[in-house]
């Protein structure tokens, strides 16, 4: 860790976390525009996963996760979740308890994980993990660490550059500061030395202005933060019903909020 700076790091985190309102988990038979962004996942991880019976799925930076149940009940996984932050670890086991999902909840840190986590995984996934450490390559080799062979490392990264970084900074500087700007090639060369093949590695949906809401959410209470959330959220459905009604999605590095990277472990 003394050469992977964690930009974030768990006081960050703690304080994100403490007395948040539990999100609802991740439904795909949710389709209003609300539910866009889990939907295009949803469509990611069908046409990825083809067989899922008594596999071991692992997130990585699960605080109060999600995805868990969507995990669990929508491809039979057997679900487990690592996080440093106890906070965080405490809200992952209360939305296991509340979506009626059986699954384990790891408080650790992922550079030092039990041997017990160690090659253990089918398929390892993070949300917004790797883009916290300066080492790029020393994070996912640490995430390969967990799969086993042939795994599947499924890596989620916000866009901080271009029109979304820039907002960021604008809006944030400190939550902008706690993350590493990157590329598909950063995700795609990392994997390359950490024994991973690339299976995907793009920018993901062409607009999704909401994905700023941490930023937001952490500003000074201001009356502006409320119009700034509602005009983001505005502005990113009409792009989405358009991408509904048939204009293509165009995927690209100025305006998508997402980098997504997929690759097999050798």
């Amino acid at each position: 860790m003394a050469d992977n700076d964690d930009r974030a790091g768990q006081q960050f985190w703690d304080e994100n976390w403490k007395n948040r309102e539990l999100p609802a988990a991740v439904n795909p038979s949710h389709t209003s525009l609300d539910y866009h962004v889990d939907q295009r996942f949803h469509d990611f991880f069908t046409e990825t996963f083809t067989s899922t019976q008594n596999k071991k799925l692992l997130e990585v930076g699960c605080a109060g996760s999600r995805w868990l149940p969507y995990f669990f009940k929508q491809y039979g996984f057997d679900v487990t979740g690592l996080d440093y932050s106890p906070e965080g670890c405490a809200q992952a086991r209360e939305m296991l308890r509340r979506n009626e999902t059986n699954g384990t909840i790891h408080q650790g840190d992922l550079f030092q994980v039990e041997e017990e986590l160690k090659e253990s995984f089918d398929i390892v996934v993070s949300f917004g993990l790797v883009e916290h450490f300066s080492d790029t390559t020393a994070t996912i080799r640490a995430l390969a660490g967990l799969l086993k062979p042939k795994g599947i490392l499924i890596t989620m990264v916000p866009n901080v550059t271009h029109i979304p970084g820039t907002l960021m900074r604008l809006l944030n500087r400190e939550v902008y500061d706690a993350h590493v700007p990157m590329s598909p090639s950063t995700l795609e060369k990392a994997a390359d030395a950490s024994e991973l093949t690339t299976t995907h590695a793009g920018y993901f949906l062409s607009l999704n202005l909401s994905a700023l809401s941490l930023a937001i959410v952490k500003r000074p209470q201001s009356k502006w933060n409320t119009f700034i959330l509602r005009s983001f959220s505005a502005l990113s459905k009409i792009v989405w019903l358009a991408n509904r009604s048939g204009l293509p999605e165009w995927p690209n590095k100025v305006t998508s909020p997402f980098i997504l990277h997929s690759a097999i472990k050798s």
